[in-house]
């Protein structure tokens, strides 16, 4: 195998690195806590054989530790120029499958196909992670669940409730599908080099494993609570008094103290009305 440097040193990376400018608007960062590595690789607790798509491994400080315990990583990255470094240190291993390219704009299920049963594992920017999980949710069947290191605030969305300030277009999204949960704080001095903001680490698992009928029709609902989530559901959707009663729902609550099964059966009278 080939000889793996000191990951986690920042001395190490700044050298690594030197060359190869980070660009700030991708949200390049590199994890340098061991310990939180280690942590991240118990709670994916890969087997043997497992299949693992990582999305933005960087120089591959996760991938090395998936592989050796014997995982068929799939790895996607954007930056060719820190994808070179990556493919020189993971000589060796057979089993890890690097991609170049940005994730928004591939066509995932190319990849999702060649495996049954998918784990993903991701550190993704703030500015991908709505698009990226409605693009991997397109798939559910293949899906086990995801772990992603996220900022601290978009991971308290992905787990609010209903009736809270956190809870958002993005909670639908996912919650359609699965259930998340906060697995772990973690502080921004674990990161190089360190962002503005502390994280979290998010585990979603996917519970529905088939496509939802109407899904558009619920999202498009929930898009219209949430762009006036502060108006009584009369004023968004007018419909008789009579037929919110028969849904359980008060015509004078405000949209955003739906729950997400009150949210589909309002949906669908939505559009059998084609309000």
């Amino acid at each position: 195998m080939a000889t793996y440097p000191n990951l986690y040193s920042p001395r190490f990376l700044r050298d690594l690195l030197y060359d190869t400018p980070l660009r700030g608007k991708w949200g390049q960062r590199f994890l340098i806590d061991k310990n939180i590595v280690e942590k991240i690789i118990e709670e994916a607790d890969i087997k043997e054989g497992e299949a693992v798509l990582e999305i933005g491994p960087g120089i591959g400080t996760l991938t090395l530790p998936l592989a050796q315990r014997g995982a068929r990583v799939y790895a996607i990255e954007k930056d060719r120029r820190v994808l070179e470094i990556l493919r020189e240190f993971l000589k060796g291993y057979p089993g890890v499958r690097l991609f170049a390219g940005d994730v928004l704009d591939m066509n995932l299920y190319s990849i999702l196909r060649r495996e049954r049963k998918w784990k993903v594992i991701s550190n993704p920017p703030y500015s991908i992670v709505g698009p990226l999980l409605y693009n991997l949710l397109q798939y559910p069947s293949r899906l086990d669940f995801f772990l992603f290191m996220l900022q601290k605030e978009v991971a308290e969305k992905l787990v609010a409730v209903s009736g809270r300030k956190e809870y958002s277009l993005l909670t639908i999204k996912v919650r359609l599908y699965g259930e998340a949960k906060i697995v772990r704080r973690v502080p921004r001095q674990v990161f190089f080099p360190p962002p503005k903001v502390d994280s979290a680490l998010v585990r979603i698992d996917i519970k529905r494993k088939r496509k939802i009928v109407h899904e558009d029709s619920i999202i498009k609902t929930a898009e219209k609570i949430f762009q006036k989530r502060r108006k009584m559901l009369k004023n968004v959707f007018p419909l008789p008094s009579e037929l919110y009663q028969h849904l359980g729902i008060s015509p004078e609550w405000r949209g955003e103290v739906l729950d997400v099964d009150k949210l589909v059966h309002l949906s669908k009278v939505i559009r059998e009305r084609k309000i």
